[in-house]
């Protein structure tokens, strides 16, 4: 049973086919640029940070000379794990539990009220509102509280 399933993903990872392209389409792609961007952002953060001035013996065995070792370990390695996750990436937004849900999400999103622009503009003064008035409230609580534990010495500056 385990041997069909790995089998199963395996020959899924190697395949091109997309699943359902016509359904879910604006949220996969969604999904996918948003796992591909940050890839492609921890590959290059991976080669200006962790790979500076790498130089590692066993790479005179790959390449003749330890001067050009070291671009290749330096940009070589982080991009073709980049490259991998990539593609990694795409089949996962092409594998059918994953793209059904994802498709399933596209259709509750086409299911909600949106608020208008003057709705959304009030709601939101609503809640910034609310939340000074709260940390004001808090504030004033934490000078009161202060003072009294301040004055009957339970609490000393």
């Amino acid at each position: 049973m385990a041997k069909a399933a790995a089998t199963t993903l395996w020959k899924e990872l190697r395949s091109s086919a997309l699943y359902k392209p016509s359904q879910g389409r604006i949220v996969r792609q969604a999904t996918a640029y948003t796992l591909f961007a940050v890839v492609v952002l921890g590959a290059y953060i991976w080669q200006n940070s962790w790979m500076i001035g790498v130089s590692i013996p066993w790479s005179t065995f790959f390449i003749p000379s330890e001067a050009d070792a070291t671009p290749w370990i330096k940009y070589g390695i982080p991009w073709a794990w980049g490259a991998l996750g990539c593609w990694i990436t795409y089949r996962l937004v092409n594998h059918q539990p994953f793209a059904e849900f994802l498709i399933a999400v596209e259709g509750e999103l086409v299911k909600v009220s949106w608020p208008s622009k003057s709705q959304l503009k009030l709601s939101t003064i609503v809640v910034i509102g609310v939340m000074f008035f709260f940390g004001a409230l808090l504030f004033v609580y934490d000078i009161l509280w202060s003072f009294v534990l301040t004055g009957t010495g339970i609490l000393r500056v």
